[in-house]
């Protein structure tokens, strides 16, 4: 931009400045003369009025110059997968598209916002830091981000959840809401800014355009904490710095003041958006836009009450009669609504100091829950009158009664002291809670300022951990004498250390944080139950799985006796399920999971996230019970739930495509699974790392189809990384360790490596035992895989006591039928045929052979294993013909299910060979050992046995 242009828009942009905000697009349009000097002087309108108040005009000037001369000309037409449709909205933050993705992976419209101002490559690096955050928060309530990325030129850009309805003050007018509708619904709302305040996520920028209500009057937040992914300086970990980006109508004093912005500033957006919902306008007006005189008004200036409101001259083009009709009432009559209570909430929200205002959110909310049930508000002063009068309205008939009897004057003011003394109570208890809340974010700003490189040696950064690992060793020296404090810090860096994979560190603090709060708050309170809970998780992902049932079942206990919020209890019992499952009692998990998910759709509906965690859970247990097509549609149901409300990049969404890729590969279906299972790794890479126990478990199950694909190298290589990783996150002792060592010990016996693949299921068995016991599915079925390495070792009375003990616990375990049973019964057979006890022998494999066609199906490969088992069987006690006929079956299914070069193909072929040869059909043997013996060879190596086992069939096949 040449010095000209830019004195020209400068000039342009001062003499809009002076003119009133509702000529100034007008008169820029006029005098501009081109379209691209009318779009920067609006860009620089719009950041001062919108997003700039409090800054410089000169910073704001600089950052906008910044800002369009670098910008592209054109929007790009495409962004990775999304096409571009057209454009939603444009701001001072950037432009929303609504897009497409059209990948042929799945179609999806989505809001793409090609994010500015974050030119400099360290503030990108950051941006995605954040972004990353951000996505992990869900909630029904708050639009998802899905994705993100960067533009040709660099730009930033966030694929967002769309979402079509309403900005929520137009809807609430469209929909003729009352005040109690207005209410409700700003209660919904408060409940998802609750939920991020609880991740330590504050949005920054709540307004009616950032509130859209679907037609069916669900509320979803927009933007929610982009303020803080577009602010200048974020570090890593930290907290935002004071940030000039604002709606200065929605921002409290503290950020107009250039403060540090915390959970209070939101409590008065949230205060400024309920007085627009019930008034029609705003609490605060400002002459002009500058800075000074939003800081004088915001700071200085207090706003009517809610029920003296009224409309300015341009403000709005309805009368006062119009306003009130569309809540239903008179305009008196509003007022007396909204007067007493609803000022108090409001004024009490809306306060100068934040020190002053609700403590949290919840405390906000709690209030407009006590208006609406007719008791005192914490908001107001428990005065006899006002205690008495909530009252009487409360029990009008009767106290009517009463007047009329003459019978209850004494009763009814010893219920007024009573209910006096418990408003009492309650005002100390916010007192407490506003006190608590305070310290706790005094603890947190002035821990996240080692965040600020300013103020670290050298300048560095901290990385999250690193915050984590400071904060947890302070809570003890800063806050000593103030237990409350400490366990409700220690409960939230628990819990995040739980999420980051660090089980032992969360459990431990989740441990203090509990006593804590039993000693501090008693052992029934709620917030106990809840420590109860979150500890019993860390316990379950450690396979402390005794402590962790007794603390979800108590917790639960508790919860039901408190009369805990429906939610609470479906998550107290989805993760009893969970860890019951865990346990091996998969009956007894299976209705705890069902009553989950029926309170979960009842309360949030049949396509709540919620929803989504219930059924892949119970697909897990009837995937354990050996159910893999009951499992199918419930997986199917949650992944098009996870995709149509969490978008293609939440872990969430991950979990259940791994979960059904393993299904499919259970089940045979290797084409199907591939893509699921490779998404689910590429999900949890991007998310998590690739050290995250999440992370390992997807590589494990990728390597486990890869396996089952015939590539065996890969899929050692994968399982040797995962067995890495994990070691480093969990410990040589967890079972999920246990599991990859399991599946690295079923390569190496595939490749023909039986010594080493029995050391590895040896390890795996006593890492089981020691967490399980003897009596689970799980013990079993490595118990039965060390014997069949056993048995390939020659070591058979070894071999023959392991199979026939896992098999004992299966049918102690598992339910009649189950296919893991069938196994067991075909093993055990094969290991006495060739201990030359042939009738028991072929009884027991034609048994497993009937168990698993019932239960997989006739074209599983496990049939097909089981084929090859039975024909090798009748070969060596010399019946080739009735040999025959199972060897061209299992061929024929190993054909049709694996891939072409497959070394099992060619193992079913070289055992039809070996029949044949048998037959005296020497031409047609040859002719299918011959590719067999190349095939084996090229897999497993010239030396392996079967492939040593092909070349010499193959030369007595074609000798003379």
């Amino acid at each position: 931009m040449d010095p000209q242009r830019w004195a020209d828009a400068q000039h342009l942009f001062e003499e809009a400045l002076a003119r009133p905000l509702d000529e100034r697009r007008a008169f820029v349009d006029d005098a501009a003369g081109d379209a691209e000097l009318a779009a920067l002087v609006h860009g620089l309108l719009a950041a001062d009025a919108e997003e700039q108040a409090g800054a410089s005009i000169a910073s704001v000037v600089r950052d906008a110059v910044e800002e369009v001369a670098a910008a592209p000309k054109g929007a790009p037409q495409r962004l990775g997968p999304y096409k571009l449709v057209k454009v939603l909205g444009e701001g001072g933050m950037g432009t929303v598209y609504l897009a497409e993705r059209d990948d042929d992976e799945f179609l999806q419209q989505v809001a793409v916002k090609i994010v500015r101002g974050l030119l400099h490559p360290e503030r990108v690096r950051q941006f995605r830091t954040e972004r990353q955050i951000l996505a992990w928060l869900e909630h029904p309530n708050i639009a998802r981000l899905f994705d993100g990325g960067t533009t040709a030129d660099g730009t930033p850009y966030l694929v967002m959840e769309h979402v079509e309805g309403a900005p929520i003050d137009r809807y609430c007018d469209e929909a003729g809401l009352g005040v109690t509708g207005r209410l409700r619904l700003f209660l919904t709302v408060c409940d998802a800014v609750s939920h991020a305040h609880r991740s330590l996520i504050v949005h920054r920028d709540i307004k009616p355009s950032n509130i859209i209500v679907t037609a069916d009057g669900i509320p979803k937040l927009l933007d929610f904490g982009i303020a803080r992914l577009t602010q200048e300086g974020v570090t890593e970990g930290g907290p935002a710095p004071p940030s000039r980006m604002m709606t200065p109508f929605y921002a409290s004093p503290e950020v107009v003041r250039g403060e540090q912005v915390t959970t209070a500033a939101d409590v008065y957006a949230l205060g400024v958006l309920l007085y627009e919902l019930l008034t029609g306008t705003r609490p605060l007006r400002f002459t002009t836009m500058t800075s000074e005189e939003v800081e004088r008004v915001v700071c200085h200036v207090d706003p009517n009450a809610p029920s003296a409101a009224t409309l300015e001259p341009g403000e709005g083009d309805d009368a006062p009669e119009a306003r009130a009709a569309r809540r239903r009432l008179t305009p008196a009559t509003l007022a007396r609504r909204l007067s007493g209570d609803l000022d108090a909430i409001i004024a009490l929200a809306l306060h100068k100091d934040p020190a002053e205002r609700y403590a949290s959110v919840e405390a906000l909310a709690a209030d407009i829950r006590m208006h609406l049930a007719r008791r005192p508000v914490a908001a107001r002063p428990p005065t006899w009158t006002y205690v008495g009068w909530r009252f009487v309205v409360r029990h009008r008939w009767g106290v009517a009664v009463a007047a009329v009897l003459g019978l209850m004057v004494s009763a009814a003011a010893v219920v007024f002291s009573v209910q006096a003394a418990r408003l009492a109570e309650e005002r100390d208890r916010t007192a407490r809670e506003r006190d608590t809340a305070q310290q706790v974010l005094d603890f947190l700003t002035d821990l996240f300022e080692v965040s600020n490189p300013d103020a670290t040696p050298n300048g560095s950064t901290v990385t999250a951990r690193e915050l984590l690992d400071r904060g947890a060793d302070r809570i003890d020296t800063e806050l000593a004498g103030q237990p409350v404090v400490q366990g409700r810090l220690l409960g939230t860096i628990g819990t995040v250390y739980g999420a980051l994979g660090a089980y032992t560190r969360s459990a431990a603090l989740l441990e203090r944080a509990l006593e804590l709060r039993r000693a501090t708050l008693g052992p029934d309170a709620p917030e106990t139950a809840t420590a109860m809970g979150d500890l019993a998780e860390a316990y379950r992902e450690l396979a402390r799985f005794d402590e962790a049932e007794a603390l979800h079942r108590d917790a639960l206990n508790l919860q039901r006796q408190n009369g805990a919020p429906p939610i609470a209890i479906a998550t107290s019992l989805n993760n009893l399920g969970l860890t019951v499952n865990e346990r091996g009692r998969h009956g007894e998990a299976e209705p705890l999971l069902r009553e989950a998910i029926d309170i979960w759709r009842t309360t949030e509906g049949d396509d709540a996230e919620h929803v989504a965690v219930g059924l892949n859970n119970l697909a897990a247990v009837l995937r354990q019970q050996g159910r893999l097509a009951d499992a199918v549609p419930l997986l199917e149901q949650a992944i098009d739930i996870r995709r149509r409300r969490g978008g293609s990049a939440h872990p969430g969404l991950a979990l259940v495509l791994g979960h059904l890729g393993q299904v499919y590969n259970q089940q045979g279906e290797l084409a199907k699974a591939e893509p699921l299972l490779v998404e689910a790794l590429s999900i949890r890479q991007r998310v998590y790392g690739n050290d995250h126990p999440d992370t390992a478990t997807a590589r494990n199950n990728l390597a486990s189809l890869l396996q089952d694909e015939g590539d065996l190298v890969r899929a050692e290589s994968l399982y040797r990384a995962g067995l890495e990783s994990l070691e480093k996150r969990l410990g040589k002792h967890h079972p999920d360790y246990a599991v990859q060592l399991n599946n690295l010990a079923s390569l190496l016996e595939e490749r023909g490596r039986y010594a080493e693949a029995e050391r590895l299921y040896r390890e795996s068995l006593a890492i089981r035992r020691a967490s399980y016991g003897n009596e689970h599915a799980a013990v079993a079925r490595v118990q039965h895989s060390l014997g069949r390495a056993q048995l390939a070792l020659g070591r058979l009375p070894e071999a023959e006591a392991n199979v026939r003990e896992a098999l004992a616990v299966r049918e102690r375990a598992l339910p009649p039928g189950h296919f893991e049973i069938g196994l067991g019964h075909a093993l055990l057979g094969e290991i006495l045929g060739v201990r030359g006890r042939q009738a028991e022998a072929q009884a027991l494999l034609e048994q497993g052979l009937d168990e698993i066609r019932k239960a997989q199906g006739a074209q599983h490969p496990a049939v097909a294993d089981c084929l090859l088992t039975l024909s090798t069987f009748f070969r060596r006690t010399h019946q080739p013909a009735r040999a025959l006929a199972l060897a061209q079956e299992a061929v024929a299914i190993r054909t049709e299910r694996l891939p072409a070069r497959h070394w099992k193909r060619a193992a079913a072929n070289l055992e039809l060979g070996a029949v044949l040869l048998d037959l005296g059909r020497r031409e047609d043997a040859a002719t299918l050992l011959a590719p067999a013996a190349t095939a084996l060879a090229s897999s497993l190596g010239a030396e392996d046995a079967r492939a040593a086992q092909a070349r010499a069939l193959l030369a007595e096949a074609s000798a003379s």
